[in-house]
């Protein structure tokens, strides 16, 4: 990865376990149908919030995503407004640590506006986290 153009994603692993909860739903859906096996009000609402959740996975994975050109940064959320802006609008980072993990999150502040949280699981976090130790002005908390 090149340090001044890159993308940064969430991993593969939301992806595929969006993938495998819909087609195993599925597979059992059809298991039943084939057996004459009648589908009861709870297992439809369990399966409905299944393959929402399976859906929700693999959009989350296809939507979420932070492009970096040069001194650009387009931050793009799962739901919501693109956020364009450049590294020099960013003046300091939060590291935090999740209860029970040893990977580190880092949040990026313009003055006292949180910009964007991004998860160290994301492709891509290593190189940017360099990137972002390279620029001086950048205060570390």
């Amino acid at each position: 990865m090149n340090e001044n153009n890159f993308v940064i994603r969430k991993t593969k692993n939301i992806f595929w376990v969006g993938v495998f909860v819909i087609i195993l739903i599925f597979v059992y859906i059809g298991f039943a149908v084939n057996f004459n096996q009648a589908v009861g009000r709870w297992e439809f609402i369990f399966f409905f919030i299944c393959i929402i959740f399976g859906l929700y996975q693999i959009l989350k994975y296809l939507n979420w995503k932070i492009i970096i050109k040069g001194n650009q940064i387009t931050y793009s959320p799962f739901i919501g407004k693109k956020g364009n802006f450049n590294i020099e609008e960013i003046t300091w980072v939060l590291h935090k640590k999740r209860l029970m993990e040893r990977k580190k999150n880092i949040i990026l502040y313009s003055e006292d506006e949180a910009l964007f949280f991004l998860d160290s699981h994301a492709v891509g976090f290593k190189v940017f986290e360099s990137r972002l130790k390279k620029e001086k002005k950048i205060q570390w908390r």
